[in-house]
């Protein structure tokens, strides 16, 4: 008996018999041993739940859940952002906030993803230890007993299958029905129509898989950095984004996904904003207005000037796409990818919820760009949407990082300083216009600014933001330029390290 597997995940299994005799249940009794990280997870011992256990449930449920293990890439279903471990309780907040039925319809949508990421829910009456793993791209976010890690997702899958695999040989030759049926699950664990593949690796259901197999099938064959971006662009879209403008915009991306040799502008501020991100600390809201600070400085424009998003995508190497869909808006503002080796592109619906005009467009073209510098490729693998379902904690900071490259709060505030309560739509107009930002972003930015309004003016101000705000959930996304006080139930669960 020798440990096997990778060195952020491994096994060691000992078997009670060494001819595997009667049962399925009988003939996979033995000792397992998990290993996450350096710690064992699932230990070895005399006293442990793990002796003589009968493994065939484990490979029952490896097989089951082996299509999601390997084919649902990227965040929860939810958006949430979180570990899966922190996942109930996140959503315990966000549910608060909800209908009962959209509650206990996103909770039994949780409770289905959790069960098919979490190798000890296979386990029928034993007190395991949770061991959930996400695959991220090309790589695996693995978590248990405490550790969290990242792995590459080949050697993970390597040391599952042959996990599965030892387990499997054991039942061959038995003619009991359940080591039968046990033994053809496993083997077929691969075997998935195209539909059913799709839905599994969007997160769309069935009933909703025509316009994304209708996409793929328009643009012929893909590269695999193609389909991959497609794929996590479409994962990250709500399922009740209406499917025309969901092909539409996904059509696009791939569209205009092209190769690029050449070095890229947004490369070079890339890796200077990178840089500048490991040294932030605080919550994601913060660290987007630090971001979007630094950036300004960084570019060498005035806090008192303005920014066209548009033109600094373009000139940095961006391939930007508006789209007005044919019908209806959806819940998206768009989408943002860059595969490797490809030039990055942005669709804009400007029909989108908070993409409508050229004020929403600037804020959602800032949102993309902060994507762009500090999270494709890292947090978020291939593709970002701007949706009701993007990951949270990472939406709330490119939302204060648009918030802050349009109007500094800085600035915001000292526009605001001497206005009195009477003149404050008025101003507020004039700083829309001046900044090309909505009375959103020009409101939160001057509470945000922490100076002394004359008398009035802080409440004028709150109550504008307020309506806006209020408005604007109404279409189903957290409005761009938020404030801590609008993002403090985010903030109860985004408590954790990057």
């Amino acid at each position: 008996m020798s440990p096997v597997g990778h060195e952020m995940l491994g096994y060691t299994i000992r078997w009670r018999d060494v001819v595997p005799l009667g049962t399925a249940a009988v003939a996979t009794r033995g000792r397992l041993s998990v290993r996450v990280g350096a710690d064992e997870v699932w230990e070895l011992g005399e006293d442990t739940w793990e002796n003589d256990w009968p493994w065939v449930e484990l490979l029952e449920h490896l097989a089951v859940i082996w299509p999601y293990l390997v084919h649902e890439r990227g965040y929860d279903p939810l958006g949430l952002g979180v570990d899966p471990d922190a996942l109930r309780p996140a959503a315990a907040v966000r549910w608060r906030s909800k209908s009962r039925s959209v509650a206990e319809s996103e909770e039994n949508e949780l409770l289905g993803y959790l069960r098919t990421h979490d190798l000890a829910a296979g386990l029928r009456g034993a007190s395991a230890p949770n061991i959930f793993i996400v695959r991220r791209g090309d790589q695996a976010r693995i978590v248990g007993g405490g550790v969290r890690c990242f792995a590459p997702w080949q050697g993970v899958e390597e040391t599952l299958a042959r996990l599965g695999g030892e387990i499997a040989s054991r039942l061959v030759g038995l003619t009991d029905p359940r080591a039968v049926e046990a033994l053809a699950a496993w083997r077929d664990r691969d075997s998935l129509d195209e539909d059913k593949k799709l839905s599994i690796e969007t997160n769309w259901p069935m009933a909703r898989i025509v316009p994304i197999r209708t996409v793929l099938s328009m643009t012929g064959r893909l590269i695999a950095e193609r389909r991959e971006t497609f794929l996590f662009a479409a994962r990250m879209l709500a399922t009740r984004t209406d499917p025309e403008v969901m092909e539409v915009l996904l059509g696009k991306l791939l569209e205009n996904l092209s190769p690029v040799a050449e070095a890229l502008l947004i490369s070079s501020w890339r890796r200077a904003a990178s840089r500048t991100l490991t040294t932030l600390t605080g919550l994601p809201h913060e660290q987007g207005r630090t971001l979007g600070r630094w950036f300004r400085g960084f570019l060498g424009v005035d806090p008192t000037r303005r920014i066209d998003p548009e033109s600094l995508l373009v000139v940095a190497g961006v391939t930007v796409i508006p789209v007005d869909p044919p019908s209806g808006s959806g819940s998206v503002d768009a989408l943002c990818a860059w595969p490797d080796d490809f030039r990055p592109c942005v669709v804009l619906n400007t029909k989108g919820p908070h993409a409508k005009g050229f004020r929403g467009s600037n804020a959602t073209l800032a949102h993309e760009l902060c994507h762009l510098l500090v999270d494709l490729g890292d947090t978020l693998p291939y593709a970002e949407a701007k949706a009701p379902r993007a990951p949270a904690p990472i939406e709330a900071r490119a939302n204060a990082f648009a918030a802050e490259l349009l109007l500094p709060s800085q600035t915001a505030g000292i526009e605001m300083t001497d206005v009195t309560a009477a003149g404050v739509a008025v101003s507020v107009r004039q700083l829309c216009n001046r900044f090309g930002a909505s009375q959103a972003i020009v409101a939160w930015q001057a509470l945000n600014a922490g100076v002394r309004f004359q008398r009035g003016v802080r409440a004028k101000l709150t109550e504008l933001a307020k309506e806006i705000v209020a408005s604007e959930e109404t279409a189903g996304s957290i409005p761009v330029g938020a404030s801590q006080q609008m993002l403090s139930v985010e903030d109860e669960v985004l408590r954790h390290p990057r």
